[in-house]
């Protein structure tokens, strides 16, 4: 009956173990959105190019948005594991940013000024 006992009781540590290591494991294959997404978007002054650069700073997720003209932070901005917004000032206007994870892919939109433009950015490798 002790022996009993006492194997009941090692068998529930080793399945609280791999219950354990379980679930580190699919917290490990979240992606990870933290880098930098580069993109080119179509506007009816050309194609630009910019990137869309996602950090934690100080225990807080912020986003950034530049190009070859700079770089300015997005203001409310919210990412989950699934979706990113945000929005930032270019010239003068507000710019709102939107887009839907998809592993290493971001297929987004911007819109301002009444215009809606669709981008695909792409994860840079670090």
């Amino acid at each position: 009956m002790k022996n009993q006992l006492i194997n009941s009781i090692v068998s529930l540590a080793i399945l609280a173990l791999f219950l354990t290591s379980c679930s580190s494991t699919k917290l490990a294959k979240t992606p990870n959105y933290i880098g930098t997404w580069v993109y080119s978007i179509d506007t009816p002054q050309g194609t630009t190019e910019g990137y869309l650069t996602i950090k934690k700073e100080d225990k807080e997720t912020i986003g950034l948005v530049g190009s070859d003209m700079g770089e300015t932070p997005l203001s409310d901005f919210e990412v989950s594991e699934e979706t990113v917004s945000g929005s930032f000032d270019f010239q003068g206007y507000t710019v709102g940013l939107s887009g839907k994870f998809m592993n290493d892919t971001l297929d987004g939109l911007m819109s301002v000024g009444g215009y809606e433009l669709p981008f695909v950015a792409t994860k840079k490798a670090e």
